[in-house]
């Protein structure tokens, strides 16, 4: 086998098909129950096609690394004496050093054919143990699968795209992956006060750091131009190597927080109560102090929470996924699903972030939606939801209540976000739809970057164990929803933008407020969307916003910049056409073209899309580049 599979594994290939083919050999042998061919007479055993591809892997610097890589853990999930950690082992301590010399897309696209084959991967293994049973002798206990791995690989990973990838197939491992991962984390241990500590200790490194240079450099010694030049080497390395240590603790942190309400969705009955007790872990650094029975403890002031804006938004979206499965979905349970809606709505009461009340409004809708919603012949029955206006006005007012004082939602109404009030309304007619795929989404980047499929009649009932498929792009959304994405994604980017973790909950904390800023309202020119990377002004937030202007945001993430995600080109084309859509029997004078919350021309928003569009498309020089 090596003789055949090495050279067809060398550079400049392999092509896809060997490793398909390979992939395809080794089921066939496995249903054929093929033995294993034998090594040679020498005695020296013989590489498993597994080590071929892992060791072709290792040469690479394109995004074959990663399709050999995933063909080579495929392969391994069905051998009976499986290589998985060492792989997972390996992949892990490569991932952060790998230089992939290819295109943006193509290495994401890549990197996410290899999560979800890893993920795939681990489950046949754990589906092939459970089959077979432990062997003769062995402990009961079979020895837990490298999902920490997987999640480490999270941690130095840089893509949203693949992060959230990471997070769904760990939690699809349910008991498998919560039972491997709960021994890193011990019940006695608080996460938030363990990052709120990690971060404290970054700060006190690199002021020591800078104490000790700053020392240096006012030492009085005259210094020759290689020593001045040491010294500011010295300096841009311990800043780059805290910016690094600090994003990777952020990403940590972020995943578990995300992971925490989808294996609580996703694990059996001997793992439920673990799992809801590392929820309350959470939500009592952002709720209020419960006392006895459950009533809020008396407290003689406001008392502020602790939870980092990011990790409640990491939260929320952990909630949204995990309530996009539906009754059927081969690993939902009841019992958990009113778990997660309680403790939805109570941090809904206490939510701070406008996103996380639109992520959790979305996440109430899917969990309120019976299985049958679509059907004409749906039956009336115990499932059927509510009313709706009368459900959604509910939530409303629990929502923020617990920070105005009401945690009934009894206190006196805040005004809502524009954001929030638009997603109530997409929520409503979610819910007296059925259809929720056409006015919710679950990850904002996912669905821009997806035109998605439709079918031939979007009103007929489809029966999916997802409420809205990874299939489902923009084009499935209602106008209203599509503006309400673009700009979302458009504060995303902006509060999201490139920066150190602590930058960033800064401008989180800025855009914790029930209005939007100018730039999205009244005027865009102050975005400059044009910009690029590498011109001689500056491009820090706050630097291009109006004098007026409080929250500090402009510019726009210049182009080729590692903002957490571009909007495609197909997507700004459809914003311009819905600035000039006329509905059939509305009058021109009273059909409004724009969102509610903007009050600029149609032309001047017009020509906003068209610059955005533009800011994929390469420019002349950078095409000579590529040549």
């Amino acid at each position: 086998m090596a003789a055949v599979v090495g050279p067809a594994l060398r550079g400049p290939g392999p092509s896809r098909e060997p490793p398909i083919a390979l992939v395809l050999l080794s089921r066939h042998r496995a249903t054929t129950a093929a033995p294993r061919p034998s090594g040679p007479r020498d005695g020296r055993r013989a590489p498993r096609t597994s080590e071929l591809l892992r060791d072709a892997a290792a040469n690479r610097h394109d995004a074959k690394y990663f399709d050999l890589y995933a063909a080579a853990l495929e392969i391994d999930s069905i051998d009976p004496e499986p290589i998985q950690d060492e792989l997972a082992r390996s992949l892990d301590e490569q991932w952060e050093g790998l230089v992939i010399r290819s295109d943006q897309r193509t290495v994401e696209d890549a990197k996410l054919g290899l999560v979800r084959r890893f993920g795939a991967a681990l489950r046949e293994r754990e589906r092939r143990g459970n089959e077979a049973g432990p062997p003769p002798g062995a402990a009961a206990a079979p020895p837990p699968l490298p999902y920490e791995r997987l999640l480490s690989i999270g941690t130095h990973e840089p893509s949203h795209a693949v992060r959230t990838a990471i997070a769904h197939q760990i939690a699809a491992g349910g008991d498998a992956a919560f039972r491997a991962l709960r021994e890193l984390f011990p019940l006695d241990t608080d996460p938030v006060r363990q990052y709120l500590h990690q971060t404290r200790e970054a700060r006190r490194k690199l002021n020591e750091d800078y104490t000790a240079w700053l020392e240096d450099t006012e030492s009085g010694r005259p210094a020759d131009p290689g020593t001045a030049q040491r010294r500011e080497q010295r300096y841009a390395r311990f800043v780059r190597e805290h910016e690094r240590r600090r994003t990777e603790q952020w990403r940590h942190f972020a995943l578990r927080a995300w992971l925490v309400p989808m294996f609580l969705g996703s694990v059996s009955a001997r793992y439920r109560d673990e799992a809801e007790e590392r929820l309350d872990l959470w939500l009592r650094h952002l709720t209020v102090p419960s006392g006895r029975n459950g009533a809020p403890a008396p407290s003689t002031g406001p008392v502020e929470p602790d939870l980092p804006l990011s990790l409640e938004i990491a939260m929320t979206q952990g909630f949204k996924n995990a309530a996009n499965r539906r009754r059927r979905h081969p690993d939902v349970y009841e019992e958990s699903r009113a778990f997660l809606t309680r403790h939805a709505e109570r941090m809904l009461a206490s939510s701070r972030s406008w996103y996380a009340q639109l992520s959790l409004l979305h996440a109430l809708c899917l969990w309120e939606l019976p299985d049958t919603a679509g059907r004409q012949d749906a039956p009336a029955g115990k499932d059927a939801s509510v009313e709706p206006v009368r459900a959604v006005a509910r939530w409303l007012a629990i929502a923020g209540s617990a920070r105005r004082g009401g945690g009934d939602g009894g206190g006196p109404r805040a005004m809502l976000h524009p954001f929030v009030a638009e997603a109530a309304d997409l929520v409503t007619l979610a819910l007296e739809t059925g259809h929720p795929e056409q006015f919710l989404w679950i990850d904002e980047h996912g669905a821009v970057n997806s035109v998605g499929s439709t079918p031939a009649d979007p009103e007929r009932y489809r029966k999916h164990n997802l409420w809205i498929a990874p299939s489902s792009g923009w084009t499935s959304l209602h106008p209203r929803a599509q503006r309400l994405l673009a700009d979302v994604l458009i504060m995303l980017n902006l509060t999201e933008r490139d920066g150190s973790p602590d930058a960033i909950e800064e401008r989180l904390e800025l855009t914790d407020r029930s209005d939007l800023p100018p730039c999205v309202t009244h005027d865009r020119t102050p975005l400059h969307p044009e910009r690029s990377v590498g011109r001689d002004d500056r491009d820090e937030p706050g630097s291009t916003c109006l004098p007026t202007c409080t929250f500090r945001l402009c510019p726009y993430p210049p182009k080729a910049a590692r903002t957490q995600k571009e909007i495609e080109e197909p997507f700004c084309r459809q914003q311009q056409a819905l600035l000039h859509s006329h509905r059939r029997w509305h009058l021109p004078a009273l059909t409004r073209r724009t969102a509610s919350w903007v009050s600029i021309p149609v032309r001047e928003l017009h020509a906003f899309w068209e610059v955005m569009a533009h800011r994929k498309r390469k420019t002349p020089e950078e095409d000579e580049q590529v040549l």
